[in-house]
């Protein structure tokens, strides 16, 4: 209403540009009052939306805090689950390295002790021993009747 009233005095002293018009001291402290009065208004109305604007701000800030917080929790998370990821990996490949450190020295020494036996063998395979043996089985067989068919039986040769 004020406004209006404000208004509608400057539309009239615009009208009378051209013709003088007093105005009183009186008229004059009330439109100063009214223009105060409608400032006052346009002021609070500042400040209302002010703290209105400060408060959706403030919440906007905790909104992004939170969000931090959340990227902040699951980066730590995943540094977490990366380094046990990188410790299992170095166990495994240290375990796998040892492991085969250890087969072939044991692949070395199982093979020095084939060679040991084998050389023995060889040592002791003589054709000689088996001539013998087969000699002493000939001379039982012409003793003995059971042993000439155990031979016969077997496709062995027997000479009667």
């Amino acid at each position: 209403m004020k406004i209006l009233f404000i208004f509608i005095f400057f539309v009239n002293f615009m009208i009378a540009e051209d013709k003088k018009v007093e105005v009183t001291n009186s008229e004059l402290k009330l439109i100063v009052e009214l223009i105060k009065l409608n400032q006052d208004t346009v002021n609070k109305r500042f400040e209302d939306m002010q703290k209105h604007m400060d408060k959706r701000f403030e919440q906007v800030d905790k909104r992004f805090e939170q969000v931090d917080k959340r990227f902040d929790n699951i980066f730590t998370l995943l540094s977490i689950i990366l380094t046990a990821m990188v410790a299992g990996f170095g166990i495994i490949i240290t375990y796998l390295i040892k492991d085969r450190v250890i087969v072939n020295s044991v692949q070395k020494d199982l093979k020095v002790e084939v060679e040991k036996i084998d050389n023995s063998l060889k040592k002791k395979a003589d054709k000689n021993v088996v001539e013998k043996i087969i000699e002493i089985i000939e001379r039982l067989a012409k003793d003995d009747k059971d042993i000439q068919d155990i031979l016969k039986k077997h496709h062995l040769s027997y000479q009667s």
